[in-house]
């Protein structure tokens, strides 16, 4: 079976492995790498001209009233990196849909390969 390598489906494989990476084993290079493909994600998204579906725009608004209840609150978790997070978390969103609306069948084989890489790696440090 051979598979055809784009700039979207890496971008989509880079960025779930790094967003569904357990933060327990983070380290500073995992959180760079974080970072910067959360920018090229964005950057990708805007050079694509992406429109987001109505789901995505509510889940988006709900992470910002999270985020501003959060804040009113003055909990502990109130700081930048909150921001930053939910941040990350809506655009990985929008790259999903991306992915679903024009190439369904590759992002759900991407998605199924990185679990199931997590889900081994995890039952054999049992």
């Amino acid at each position: 079976m051979k598979k055809k390598v784009t700039i979207s489906s890496l971008l989509f494989w880079l960025y779930s492995f790094l967003i569904l990476w357990p933060s327990s084993f983070s380290t500073i290079v995992t959180v760079v790498l974080n970072n910067a493909i959360s920018v090229a994600g964005v950057l990708f998204l805007v050079s694509r001209k992406y429109r987001p579906q109505k789901l995505i725009v509510v889940l988006m608004v709900y992470y910002v009233v999270l985020c501003g209840i959060t804040f009113y609150n003055r909990t502990d978790n109130a700081s930048i990196n909150l921001i930053v997070s939910y941040s990350k978390l809506m655009v990985y969103l929008g790259l999903v849909d991306y992915m679903m609306r024009n190439k369904q069948t590759a992002a759900v084989n991407d998605l199924f390969q990185i679990i199931f890489l997590f889900v081994v790696v995890d039952f054999v440090s049992l």
